[in-house]
């Protein structure tokens, strides 16, 4: 899958795009979507998440171990 081009955000779209996101908004809903997901897109949203934590976790990591 291709990364989608970027495109202007209008107030509409931020605001659909802002309920939509409201599927991953607490943990609970994060792990009932592992499980309940019919949605390809929302799928890769998710794994896109999980991956930036992922990356931001270690890149704090690395900065503890510099800083000690």
């Amino acid at each position: 899958m291709g990364k989608p081009t970027r495109t202007a955000v209008t107030g509409s779209v931020a605001e659909r795009v802002a309920q939509m996101m409201q599927a991953l908004a607490t943990p609970s809903r994060v792990h009932r979507v592992l499980y309940r997901l019919h949605d390809d897109h929302m799928a890769f949203l998710l794994d896109e998440a999980v991956f930036h934590m992922q990356h931001l976790d270690l890149g704090e990591a690395a900065q503890r171990r510099t800083a000690s």
